[in-house]
């Protein structure tokens, strides 16, 4: 296996297996590449090694990030940022009701679909977040942002402003989306957090907020999905440590043959088990995959022409043809001092 070492070497990684950082999606001609044997099957083989994120740039004192870039077993780069779900002043947004919720949809007939949400990028929703009040934004300090789950409708000419079928959404409390047998990420409202399928009827009282994904593929550290090298495509993953402190969400690009095609849902959980997660869910990828943080200062290594004006706002993975694709549902993540706004409580430490 052939890796592109970028910024730092993991400290006991024999493997020299990745690094992170800065640069590693940066393609720089000058990064050195180290050669170790090629793996006997499909897979990243870690050899049960973790990353040791005191080596990934600091956001926030509790939000993380790093990306990673390797050559086998296919051209793959993503990025990678880890949320402390215990500071008492992290909060936590999820796209919530459009203001014609329940309503039929108005540019789409084909079937009898209901507006949810008002599709939106990853970047405008950061963005909206931190725009003063005085400017129609919600005055939030939010430093990380990423897409979440599945809608319908998703069919030519692909540019429908609204979304439903995305199974559970909950925002501040506020069932968006109705569950529909799709594993959710849930936030409750004494703090804990944890992945589960929530039942059709079930009383969502106790939850703060839920977004929603595709399948579970790690659970208990178990790898659910088959090694096999069919299936890389772009992806976003949720993770959870074992002890639900830390939330890890991971971007990987992909169908881009010059710079990254896309990894297995299996290579997908080689990365969440390398980066620290327990349990993970695999989100809706593709075009849809974004991860963007709000730097605290600049980084010369933000070259994307999109953070012109706002140099503090840092995609951290590269989609095809630099095309930010609007989703359904957005989540991102925001600190407070002091008292907690009301229907919003901080994590158990």
């Amino acid at each position: 296996m052939q890796v592109k070492e970028n910024f730092v070497r993991t400290k006991s990684f024999s493997l020299a297996v990745l690094i992170v950082g800065r640069s590693a999606l940066s393609g720089a001609a000058d990064t050195p590449v180290a050669s170790v044997a090629s793996p006997t099957s499909h897979g990243m083989e870690f050899g049960g090694r973790v990353f040791d994120w005191n080596d990934a740039v600091e956001v926030h004192p509790s939000i993380r990030r790093t990306s990673f870039a390797v050559e086998k077993p296919r051209l793959m780069k993503g990025a990678c940022a880890r949320i402390d779900l215990t500071d008492p002043n992290l909060r936590m947004l999820v796209t919530g009701r459009d203001k014609d919720w329940g309503r039929p949809m108005p540019d789409y007939t084909n079937r009898p679909l209901k507006v949810r949400t008002r599709r939106q990028t990853t970047r405008d929703f950061l963005l909206d977040a931190r725009r003063p009040v005085s400017e129609g934004g919600r005055g939030l300090d939010m430093r990380l942002a990423a897409n979440n789950a599945q809608w319908l409708p998703w069919e030519k000419p692909f540019t429908h402003r609204y979304a439903d079928n995305m199974s559970l959404i909950v925002s501040d409390g506020e069932m968006v989306s109705p569950p529909i047998g799709f594993p959710s990420f849930v936030m409750y409202r004494d703090g804990h957090v944890e992945f589960r399928n929530v039942a059709r009827d079930e009383l969502l009282t106790n939850v703060l907020h839920a977004v929603s994904g595709w399948e579970m593929i790690l659970k208990d550290g178990n790898i659910l999905t088959k090694n096999t090298p069919d299936g890389a495509m772009p992806r976003t993953v949720y993770g959870l440590s074992k002890d639900k402190r830390y939330l890890t969400i991971c971007a990987i690009d992909g169908r881009q043959p010059d710079y990254s095609m896309g990894a297995t849902p299996y290579e997908a959980c080689e990365w969440m088990l390398y980066f620290g997660a327990d349990s993970a869910m695999n989100m809706d990828g593709g075009g849809s995959a974004t991860l963007i943080c709000w730097d605290s200062e600049p980084d010369p290594a933000n070259t994307d022409p999109k953070s012109k004006d706002t140099p503090n706002l840092h995609k951290l993975n590269h989609q095809d043809g630099n095309h930010e694709r609007a989703v359904g549902c957005n989540v991102g993540f925001y600190f407070v001092n002091g008292v907690a706004p009301l229907g919003l409580t901080h994590q158990k430490p």
